[in-house]
This record gives structure tokens, sequence and C-alpha cells, in this order.
């Protein structure tokens, strides 16, 4: 899953924090949300058993695939999409949804709440040295909290 947000998507998820951590924090941030979000996805797919491409939108932001698929996690449809990009070396996977939840989103959002409770090393300051290891924690069971429930 090295294809899976490389780019700025990682900033993007991590908020405020990012804009203090020094170059080897944002490389562990990075690789700590390529590697959840990668296997977020990995997982959901792996339990697909019917997927289905849906006709582009006419409003829709460009590189937006969307699709429906069936799991045997749940017997009812899903609706899941993706957002590409296009890099020097071909397509890259920038973000996903599942049921209307972007990754991003979604974990900037749980990013956010571990940084104001204190979960970090420095009691909730926007240290991101406690983020990378808390999501280091959580990598064996790396969907967002309020995904998929």
């Amino acid at each position: 899953m090295a294809a899976v947000a490389r780019s700025n998507h990682p900033r993007a998820a991590v908020g405020q924090p990012w804009r203090i951590a020094n170059p080897e924090q944002r490389k562990q941030l990075t690789e700590l949300f390529t590697q959840v979000a990668g296997r977020f996805l990995a997982d959901t797919l792996a339990q697909v058993t019917t997927f289905k491409i849906l006709p582009t939108r006419s409003n829709e932001e460009p590189g937006t695939v969307h699709g429906t698929f069936r799991s045997t996690a749940a017997p009812e449809t899903s609706s899941i999409a993706f957002r590409w990009v296009k890099q020097a070396e071909g397509l890259e996977l920038a973000d996903f949804a599942i049921e209307s939840l972007w990754i991003t989103t979604t974990y900037r959002q749980q990013f956010a709440q571990v940084m104001n409770q204190g979960s970090t090393p420095s009691e909730g300051t926007d240290d991101p040295s406690g983020l990378y290891a808390w999501g280091h924690d959580r990598q064996h069971d790396p969907a967002p909290v309020d995904c998929c429930q």
C-alpha cells in the first residue's frame, strides 16, 4: 500500500501539529498515516464480496471514483469512493471514503481529539511525537473510532 497518502494527505490528517513537527517527526507521521490508512483500506477490501463502480458525477471533484460494495462483515450495500491524484510516477490514491467518511477528515478529527485530551507526552499540547506513539500503538486496529460501526 505504498501508494496510499504519500503527498499532502498526512499533513491534512494531522492538522495543526504538522506545522511544528520537525522533518523526522513529519517522516514518522507520514509513514504512520500511510500504514494505518493502507491497512484499514486493505482490511476493508479483503472482506468485499461484490464491487461495482458507479458512473462519474458531473459535479464531482476530478479524480474521484465512486462505487458500492457488499462484504462479509455486513449484508447491506455500502458506498466507497476513491480520490486519485496524478503524480510523475502515475496515479496515487490520495484519499478514500467508506459510507461518506473520508479517511483524512476522520483521522484529523480523531488526531485532534487525542491531542486535546492530553494523550501526548506533553499533556495536551501540539507535540506530534505523542500522536505518533498513540497511532503506533493502534496499528493492529487501524479503523477510525467513528468509522464502520
